[in-house]
């Protein structure tokens, strides 16, 4: 199967997405900043869905400047200005202004290590000072003013001496009184996104400028957002919309942009514009399915099979299409979609996975049914803050029903006695088929 149909059941979408875009749709006095968003579950074709809408020649034609952020490539980062060193290098330009902000920031942490000499209170204060200054940073309130974010036990002793020593040693008073820098030290996170708007100001209306608007992409948001959201929302947004450029940021994200952040989004101006230009996808439908296969010259029989295996989600549609059409066993599909799902987990995760995909509901009660050697905690914490596998529509944690359908089925078709005693201590109300003890497909009824 080496070329594959266009894409289908999606026309509205593309058409929606490229309207976006599209440089006669501003009117006068509209803000120079747009924000967008697609949503839906893991494996629905969101990234898909917007290059298929985004071409370059369609970019191109609209003379913007494209910059796109890739969350699962950089799942690590935590902090807003380790995502501005991601920006910076994937410009490829020249934001000069932007680069010394973050050698500012760069020295602010050095200098912190050095008050370790001057500091007569050790360890533990020297500890809170570089805290106040990250978590401050990442915030967006300026050092020591985002206490409650720093998730730190320390004592209010060692906070207000954290916060005297920053402003008492004469050599970290003499940096923040330099030159250029009185701005940044009162706000750094603002000072950002000065330095970043003037650098693209600069290089958006030069003489031999080849774009002169700005297409900031940021797929799989529910990454970016822990280091970069309130940020977005609360600062770089707005300024984009007070600058001489046109922009569109669009968020790609597994999560509801409206539910992340504890609602931020929700009552201001920039929460509105998203609520006015946001796309929920769901799953093709049935006939969606069918077209699909007619196209690649496979049976209604088989594309009923493909229906009813992928549930409608684009990228199962394509594999067990290609694994019906080369007479691939269905085991394999199943083994394909787990690999695809783990990539990125440890060893410990993917047990953790597997285990709790046996759970109604997912919580540090009920995890020991199923993991009784692991730290609860841990696996909570961790299946949280794992939004490629988490039903977020769903009223508790819980895998999604998608996913969690052929977790189990790969477990049952590996062991069918193990899978028995882990859906039995679970007390996990998957349905069975009464006759084979597998587990049924969702919505699908026991010889049905």
């Amino acid at each position: 199967m080496e070329e594959r149909i266009p894409f289908v059941g999606r026309d509205s979408q593309v058409a929606t997405i490229r309207s976006w875009i599209d440089p006669s749709a501003w009117s006068i006095g509209d803000r120079n900043a747009r924000i967008c968003a697609i949503t839906g579950p893991g494996g629905v074709g969101k990234s898909r869905l917007f290059r298929e809408a985004l071409t370059r020649e369609l970019v191109a034609a609209g003379a913007y400047l494209m910059i796109e952020l890739q969350g699962h490539r950089h799942r690590r980062i935590q902090q807003l200005f380790e995502w501005f060193r991601v920006i910076t290098a994937t410009t490829r330009e020249p934001l000069p202004r932007t680069e010394r902000c973050l050698r500012w920031h760069d020295e602010l942490l050095a200098r912190a290590d050095e008050l370790q000499w001057e500091d007569p209170d050790g360890e533990d204060v020297r500890g809170v000072v570089k805290k106040l200054i990250s978590a401050g940073m990442a915030a967006g309130r300026g050092v020591g003013l985002r206490i409650s974010a720093l998730e730190i036990d320390e004592s209010a002793r060692h906070l207000e001496a954290a916060v005297n020593l920053l402003k008492r040693p004469s050599g970290l008073r003499r940096f923040y009184d330099g030159p250029g820098l009185r701005g940044f030290s009162r706000s750094p996170t603002r000072a950002l996104a000065d330095a970043l708007v003037a650098d693209l100001e600069a290089l958006l209306s030069g003489a031999r400028a080849e774009s002169s608007r700005l297409l900031l992409i940021l797929d799989d948001f529910e990454w970016i957002d822990a280091g970069m959201g309130e940020f977005l929302h609360a600062v770089l947004v707005p300024r984009l919309g007070a600058a001489m450029f046109r922009s569109v940021v669009l968020l790609v994200s597994r999560d509801r942009i409206q539910n992340v952040r504890g609602g931020i989004w929700q009552q201001s101006e920039t929460g509105a514009d998203l609520a006015a230009r946001s796309l929920a996808l769901r799953p093709l439908t049935h006939d969606d399915v069918l077209e699909y296969c007619a196209g690649l010259g496979l049976s209604r029989e088989v594309g009923e099979h493909v229906a009813l295996e992928s549930q409608g989600y684009p990228w199962l549609v394509e594999m067990v299409a290609e694994e019906a059409s080369t007479a691939g066993l269905p085991a394999t599909a199943y083994q394909n979609f787990f690999t695809r799902t783990t990539r990125f987990m440890s060893d410990e995760q993917v047990t953790w996975f597997k285990a709790v995909a046996f759970l109604d509901i997912i919580n540090e009660d009920t995890i020991p049914r199923v993991l009784p050697e692991a730290d609860a905690t841990r696996v909570y914490q961790w299946f949280i803050n794992e939004p490629s596998i988490r039903d977020s529509d769903a009223p508790h944690y819980v895998v999604w029903p998608f996913i969690r359908y052929r977790i189990l089925r790969l477990q049952w078709l590996r062991s069918p006695g193990q899978f028995r005693a882990l859906h039995e201590a679970s007390g996990c109300q998957w349905p069975l088929n009464p006759a084979t003890q597998e587990p049924l497909r969702p919505g699908e009824r026991a010889g049905g």
